[in-house]
């Protein structure tokens, strides 16, 4: 389950003109008109999102994306038996061209926060931005090729009953 956390949340740096060539292909044109600045601005803020994961349940994030490049994301997980948990992550993000990457600095444990071992790949994780407007977007896992969409919603949001 935790796999599933970290590649919803973390994020790789990914450069090249491959990347680049692909995200054109498949980008909303209207994300051609944005500057780097303006895609960046777009996305701070309170956003949430809900996918069922590969095994069943379901999970819901709400991330905090703030202008200083830093986000916390808090996961509510719901098992396929009807139990749920919680997890809490804090880390790095930004926008570079067509890709939105984060990096994972730590997370909750109990009422502590543990620090990532920043050497591990895993903690790292780059998305092809689709599509990028005032209150929704659309990304997608370079890696995996998972997709998921977050909508914007107001600051103090709590997750839906």
């Amino acid at each position: 389950m935790c796999r599933i956390i970290y590649r919803l949340v973390v994020a790789l740096v990914l450069a090249g003109t491959t990347v680049t060539a692909h995200k054109a292909a498949h980008a909303d044109e209207s994300q051609s008109f944005l500057t780097q600045e303006e895609r960046r601005n777009l996305l701070v803020g309170t956003w949430f999102g809900e996918t069922p994961p590969t095994d069943g349940g379901r999970i819901q994030w709400v991330v905090h994306w703030k202008k200083d490049g830093t986000y916390s994301i808090q996961f509510r997980i719901y098992a396929p038996d009807g139990r749920t948990r919680a997890h809490m992550e804090t880390g790095i993000w930004g926008v570079s061209g067509p890709v939105y990457f984060s990096a994972t600095q730590g997370w909750r444990q109990g009422d502590q926060m543990v620090g990532t071992d920043t050497a591990k790949a895993r903690f790292y994780d780059a998305y092809e931005i689709l599509t990028l407007k005032p209150k929704l977007f659309e990304y997608r896992h370079y890696v995996t090729g998972t997709s998921y969409r977050v909508r914007k919603v107001r600051n103090g949001f709590t997750f839906p009953k």
